[in-house]
């Protein structure tokens, strides 16, 4: 008895050792800094009840596990309360791929100081596995998707139950590979029958973005084929980026991509798309026109006009904040009038249902002393029409005109939607426009120009697409709940969801419901290349099985 004992001793102890872990990269960070909370690119954070504050106090842009008594009893949202009796492991990034990895609901953790941060430990023993399925069984027996009287089920779930009990009470854990199938078996159960419960309403807008990734017409056609059996009824490709275009562009502004020489791929596309159903909507990147000395992006319209580039105050026009990105000045007269052309040309000569405008902005900077645009014509254009040379204030020195520069700037931004959308529809009456906008409006607006309540309030945009980029379903309720509140009630609004984070598949599902919950009309996921094929094939049996229309109005 005592051997085996001592046998289960060593096991527990090389099961803790070999479990995974993660350096702490601070414990209790102020909230003042660079970012939020703290919490900065791929770190994992710490925060306990010695913060001396209520929540964390992070942005929206990471996950967060709430820890009680060395147990996680919750993983998702951000800024959260901090318990008094445990702490939230806070990470962003490759640190937040950890936790949605590594820390479900009911594992047991240990954290572990020193100088610099620590390290935060899985508790892999076996009594913390029996511990982590008690809790998974809970939830089961609490789900309303789980059939815990179904006479099959029944005694298989109470079996579950006395096996667990007897190892935590004797230590005994011969059995606890079997329980774990069980268990695992159950979780099986319950997730086939939450997808065959979701509803596949009509009219529901569903999509994807998409880098084409591939370069054949036959390859095309395949992929298509790929879009349908998911269930998509919107395609989005990126027609134009890195100063090219997937098409042949007459106004000779963008050059085909070099790959599909031979062959017009939009021709394909809208050919194979609309025999199966579904729109095709020209995704299209504005002002952003590539990145510096990259292969895949580059800015090549920076070499043919450097004339049409915009400026940040400090005068760069290569952007750090984003980096090596370049952008075209909105100001630039010319630079206006050879887009519009360029997009009134692909309406008059493709079959396209949508265009969207993206990268419709000026570049992001850190604080108003790096803002864009600062441009020589931008400059001139400001002072002509405001009496005044931006580049002479400042928000503290005089905050009246600060105001009156930044109301120029975003106006700048929504003429050009508004020109350019109003030349199209001369075109195609009843083309749909879409913004891939911040649903954040304030950041949007001081940070970008981005004023999209008044895209939709003016009704120069059919739909707003907010890119709501986030691991956690609250915050994309949030984010639609925020935005209904500044747009026309009439205005349909279709969520943009960032499966490219590596998002679970339960991720994806929660974040459906909780968007549909909110009034939304719809799903866009951004992009096909980061979703793997079993997550589309998953969407085709569950949200998006039923075949439907897109309807690009307010349910």
């Amino acid at each position: 008895m005592r051997y085996l004992f001592t046998l289960m001793v060593l096991l527990a102890g090389a099961a803790v050792a070999a479990a995974p872990s993660h350096p702490v990269h601070g414990i209790d960070l102020p909230l003042e800094g660079e970012f939020p909370g703290g919490r900065g690119a791929d770190q994992l954070i710490v925060y306990t009840p010695d913060a001396g504050r209520e929540k964390t106090g992070t942005n929206r842009y990471g996950v967060e596990a709430i820890v009680v008594r060395d147990t996680v009893v919750s993983v998702g949202d951000n800024d959260n309360e901090i318990p008094e009796d445990g702490f939230v492991a806070s990470g962003h990034g490759e640190a937040a791929t950890w936790i949605v990895e590594n820390l479900p609901v009911g594992t047991a953790v240990r954290l572990e100081r020193d100088e610099e941060g620590g390290i935060l430990h899985v508790d892999d023993s076996p009594i913390a596995v029996v511990n982590a399925l008690r809790v998974r069984l809970e939830r089961l027996r609490e789900s309303p998707h789980f059939p815990a009287d179904d006479e099959e089920i029944a005694p298989q779930l109470t079996s579950a139950e006395a096996h667990l009990r007897s190892m935590f009470e004797v230590h005994d854990f011969r059995q606890l590979d079997e329980v774990r199938e069980m268990v695992e078996g159950f979780e099986q159960t319950a997730w086939e029958n939450r997808l065959a419960a979701m509803p596949s309403p009509d009219g529901e807008v569903r999509g994807y973005w998409s880098r084409l990734p591939v370069f054949t017409e036959e390859e095309i056609v395949a992929y298509v084929e790929e879009l349908a059996e998911a269930g998509v009824n919107v395609y989005m490709p990126e027609i134009i980026y890195g100063s090219q275009a997937l098409y042949n562009d007459p106004t000779g502004l963008y050059p085909m991509f070099p790959q599909f020489r031979g062959f017009d791929p939009l021709e394909v596309i809208l050919r194979e798309c609309h025999a199966r159903g579904i729109e095709v909507h020209a995704w299209v990147h504005c002002f952003f026109i590539g990145i510096e000395r990259a292969e895949a992006e580059p800015a090549l319209l920076a070499q043919r006009h450097p004339e049409w580039l915009a400026q940040n105050r400090k005068g760069e026009q290569v952007s750090e904040v984003e980096p090596g990105f370049m952008y075209f000045s909105p100001s630039h007269p010319e630079v206006r009038e050879a887009m519009i052309k360029a997009h009134v040309a692909m309406v008059e000569n493709y079959d396209i249902d949508g265009f969207q405008f993206d990268y419709i902005r000026y570049s992001a900077p850190r604080s108003w002393e790096d803002q864009w645009d600062y441009s020589d014509v931008a400059r001139e254009k400001a002072e002509n029409d405001l009496g005044f040379d931006p580049m002479d204030i400042t928000p503290d020195s005089d905050p009246e005109k600060w105001e009156q520069w930044m109301q120029w700037r975003e106006d700048e931004i929504t003429t050009f939607v508004a020109e350019a959308a109003e030349a199209m529809r001369e075109i195609d009456p009843e083309i749909v426009f879409t913004g891939a906008v911040f649903p954040d409006l304030e950041s949007a607006i001081e940070e970008k120009g981005q004023n999209w309540a008044k895209w939709a309030q003016e009704g120069y945009i059919t739909s707003l697409i907010p890119m709501s980029y986030s691991r956690s379903h609250e915050q994309i309720r949030r984010d639609m709940e925020e935005m209904k509140a500044v747009v026309p009630e009439d205005h349909p609004l279709v969520i943009g969801l960032g499966t490219y984070m590596g998002l679970t598949d339960e991720e994806i599902i929660s974040q459906i419901e909780a968007s549909r919950e909110a009034g939304a009309t719809g799903q866009v996921m951004f992009s096909w290349e980061g979703t793997n094929p079993e997550t589309r094939l998953l969407l085709g049996r569950g949200p998006w099985r039923n075949r439907t229309d897109p309807v690009w109005e307010r349910w």
